[in-house]
């Protein structure tokens, strides 16, 4: 018989395993989680890294120059 303010060991048993196997859960799903976050950021930056790749190695010509307002295209034309 246990007294008024204490539940009985039973039940403080049953439900530390209980709880024991729903933190072990959590556990596993925050390190599976964690694991897809990673995962994702490096196949993300490399997608980015693949991006400036061809900029990177491109072949450049001296007259190939972004014009940046009207004028400069008759400057470049010859105009």
């Amino acid at each position: 018989m246990t007294s008024p303010g204490r539940p009985s060991s039973r039940r403080v048993r049953g439900h530390s395993g209980a709880t024991r196997d729903r933190e072990w859960r959590i556990e596993r799903g925050v390190a599976i989680r964690a694991g897809f976050y990673i995962f994702d950021t490096h196949l993300f930056a490399g997608f980015v890294w693949l991006l400036y790749y061809p900029g990177e190695h491109a072949h450049k010509r001296p007259g190939n120059r972004r014009l940046s307002c009207p004028g400069d295209a008759r400057r470049v034309i010859g105009a």
